[in-house]
């Protein structure tokens, strides 16, 4: 069960805040994760809150590295912005000037780019850390892969982590990730942690992947096939064991760079995260039938661990790991006002199936064309679908073509997409972000996190459960989301200016939970007005926009582009004189089912 911190003592108050006169007694308090902040002593101000609870984590952290720290999960709730590496890099510093005493330390992060930070921050040299990865690059990073044993600092990745951590009995059967043959001392774990990964995959999705498996070993397909044939036959409730050497042949494949169709690209991710464990069968609510499982948990003594989570008050993630035989320790909370943070909410539909009619995508896309021109010198970020924006040769996200073609300075509107949404400061000198949509799992996404929390497969998740974990993922993707831009920058216990706007549906229940993440927010109704203009016009300026950058454009990608799945959706407008004429007067060309530009696309200021 969740253990609880109480508040320190008066003599230790003084030590760390010697500019703070207390002149009653604060009683301990319980801290517990709560939708609300919680109210800590009224003799400090929100800044001497935060400061006060990352020198308690700093004691904390000193103790483990002393190897005096009783081996726990220990959960800090940090705001985004609070500066919770930070404080993970001025230890590791400090702790370098001291000469590395002890058995090492190792950060586990979300993503390699987010090591560049930690070895400038924490003013380390090459002999000091290595980076433990498959990635030719981060690999010969400080003293290189080949050293990860003996330099005092390691870093790594949540998903290798995962990986190397899979089926490991003890923290230190981990051997990879010791410091001279012995577990490290300290161990961090940046953003969220579960203790076991959830997953869920529709069994029809089984038959899409023998395309995906061509090349492989006929050893290595068995093992599917032997998979396909023992849910050949099933009824719901049916534990289902998935082979542990699935893992190394879905990695395999997906890290093999071939193309593989989306599905059977979900399929594989679900099935290396339930390697070795068991999946149930449910039913779903259109009659098929999925998988839902969580695989193998890490290791129960790999506490000390220190956990610091932005959207730990939001998501009781961490309530109860008794399950999983963790102990967790809630640490005191750093929280922010978020009283100059204006979100402004449009109630309508943007998700996949909204975003697919061509009709309505050039609605909504219209009416944020039109905040953006309203807002001339201020900078954007949209947050979205990836189906629905463009995606440039190095992978990164660009803003959709029928929306480029809109608005009057693409230059100050940056893109990223549900799923890139956490742990990036990027955008942080950006005043205003649009999220189009929610970031929806799916019912059988949501009973596969309920079993994950409670970790225990003891039947399908009931309809309580289920609708606790979609509206705790709601809240932490929304907060995370919004987070990117300036209101993760604070001015003493409070967030600098920004404004949010939400396309989705709305409702008081919606609105709370809003409220919750962002304590002293404002929130109002967003009622653009939107227009529509016609077909004709709106798909030359989708074409306008897409030439703009780049010399060839096919017609899939202008139907696409415009919203539409419909093969015939041009076929009109092709055939139509005034849209000959634009294409004439643009010196553009359509070639078979090419549009081709012969001189530069200049868009209309």
């Amino acid at each position: 069960m969740l253990d609880l911190v109480h508040t320190p003592s008066n003599d230790l108050i003084e030590r760390l805040f010697p500019d703070i006169v207390l002149d009653i007694d604060i009683k301990p308090i319980e801290i517990i994760y709560s939708p609300a902040p919680i109210s800590i002593s009224s003799k400090l101000s929100p800044d001497d809150k935060i400061k006060r609870a990352f020198s308690l984590l700093t004691g904390k952290m000193e103790q483990a590295l002393d190897g005096g720290l009783d081996p726990a999960i220990y959960v800090m709730s940090a705001d985004a912005g609070t500066g919770k590496s930070t404080a993970v890099q001025s230890l590791l510093a400090e702790w370098k000037d001291k000469g590395f005493p002890g058995d090492g330390a190792i950060v586990f992060l979300n993503t390699l780019a987010e090591i560049d930070a930690y070895i400038t921050g924490a003013k380390l040299d090459k002999a000091d850390y290595a980076v433990f990865t498959s990635d030719p690059v981060y690999a010969r990073y400080g003293a290189g892969r080949e050293a990860a044993g003996i330099v005092p600092v390691l870093f790594t990745t949540h998903s290798m982590a995962r990986r190397r951590l899979a089926g490991c009995a003890s923290f230190k059967d981990a051997e990879c990730f010791h410091y001279k043959g012995q577990p490290r001392a300290l161990r961090v774990w940046d953003e969220a942690l579960l203790a076991a990964e959830y997953a869920a995959f529709d069994l029809n999705d089984l038959h899409m992947l023998p395309s995906a498996l061509k090349g492989r070993s006929r050893k290595e397909i068995k093992v599917f096939e032997g998979l396909q044939q023992s849910l050949a036959t099933v009824s719901a409730g049916d534990l289902i064991p998935i082979p542990a050497e699935i893992r190394a042949v879905a990695d395999g494949v997906l890290g093999a760079g071939g193309k593989i169709a989306e599905q059977a690209r979900r399929t594989l991710e679900a099935l290396s995260k339930l390697a070795g464990s068991n999946a149930q069968i449910n039913g779903s609510a259109d009659g098929g039938w999925y998988c839902i499982g969580i695989g193998l948990p890490i290791p129960a003594d790999i506490g000390p661990l220190f956990v610091l989570d932005a959207s730990a008050r939001l998501t009781g993630r961490y309530d109860d790991w008794s399950a999983y035989g963790m102990k967790v320790v809630a640490l005191e909370p750093a929280t922010l006002r978020y009283d100059n943070l204006a979100i402004h909410l449009w109630d309508r539909g943007c998700g996949k199936t909204a975003m697919r009619k061509a009709d309505e995508r050039r609605t909504i896309m219209g009416a944020v064309a039109d905040l953006i021109n309203s807002k001339p010198t201020e900078g954007f970020l949209l947050v979205m679908s990836k189906e629905f924006c463009l995606i440039g040769p190095d992978g990164r996200p660009m803003i959709p073509g029928d929306l480029s073609s809109a608005v009057r300075d693409v230059e100050r509107v940056h893109v990223t997409t549900w799923g890139r949404h956490l742990s990036s400061n990027d955008h942080r000198d950006i005043a205003n972000v649009v999220l189009l949509g929610s970031y929806n799992y799916g019912d059988s996404a949501y009973d596969a996190l309920a079993l994950a929390s409670t970790g225990a497969m003891n039947g399908v998740a009931g309809v309580e459960e289920r609708r606790r974990e979609e509206a705790a993922e709601f809240t932490s993707n929304a907060y995370q989301a919004i987070c990117r831009v300036r209101c993760r920058n604070r001015t003493g216990g409070n967030c600098e200016p920004a404004s949010a706007y939400l396309v989705m549906g709305d409702s008081d229940r919606r609105r709370q939970l809003i409220e919750n993440a962002f304590p002293g927010c404002s929130i109002s109704s967003w009622e653009p007005t939107v227009s529509n203009p016609k077909k004709r016009d709106h798909v030359m300026s989708v074409l306008l926009g897409l030439l703009s950058l780049k010399p060839i454009v096919s017609t899939a990608e202008l139907i696409a582009a415009c919203g539409s799945d419909d093969r015939s959706y041009l076929t009109k407008v092709n055939n139509q004189a005034r849209f000959k004429e634009a294409l004439q007067s643009n010196s553009i060309s359509r070639t078979g089912s090419m549009y081709v530009r012969s001189i530069p696309v200049k868009l209309e200021s």
